[in-house]
């Protein structure tokens, strides 16, 4: 059985187009080929390790996903000429947090659920911040590459 189409995976998992507000920096540019996103933050505010526990930092990583990945569909209008290339997760942590790869595990299942494990695998980094934009718990930015219709 085949791979469905990012764009209907995505859907089930609540991407959705929407307007984006206007800012000084795009939800995404493409250039030379790649996408590159912008930092997107989950709606959950806290620290990993002080406000939050464990499990909500994780849930916090799946709506930061989530947010980029609509980023994208509104700029763009599709997910399904893209492979994933990297992401890079910032956690709002406190001192001694140390699960950082740990919450970012669930943007990387969502990403490999959208794309398939083919074009869904990634690099990765997975940092912590003593604070993020709004007090968000959790931001990620992405790379793609554009490779046609799948």
């Amino acid at each position: 059985m085949s791979q469905p189409a990012p764009d209907v995976v995505a859907a089930r998992l609540g991407v959705t187009a929407r307007d984006l507000p206007p800012r000084l920096a795009s939800a995404c540019v493409e250039a030379g080929g790649f996408v590159y996103t912008s930092g997107h933050t989950s709606p959950t505010t806290g620290q990993a390790g002080a406000d939050l526990e464990l499990a909500e930092v994780v849930a916090a990583a799946r709506e930061s996903i989530i947010e980029m990945l609509s980023g994208v569909l509104s700029t763009r209008g599709t997910l399904n000429d893209l492979d994933v290339v990297k992401l890079l997760g910032c956690v709002n942590a406190a001192p001694g947090f140390v699960d950082h790869p740990e919450v970012l595990n669930e943007a990387s299942r969502v990403m490999i659920e959208v794309f398939g494990p083919e074009r869904g695998a990634h690099a990765r980094s997975a940092l912590g911040f003593s604070s993020l934009p709004a007090g968000a718990a959790v931001e990620i930015e992405a790379i793609f590459r554009i490779v046609g219709e799948a």
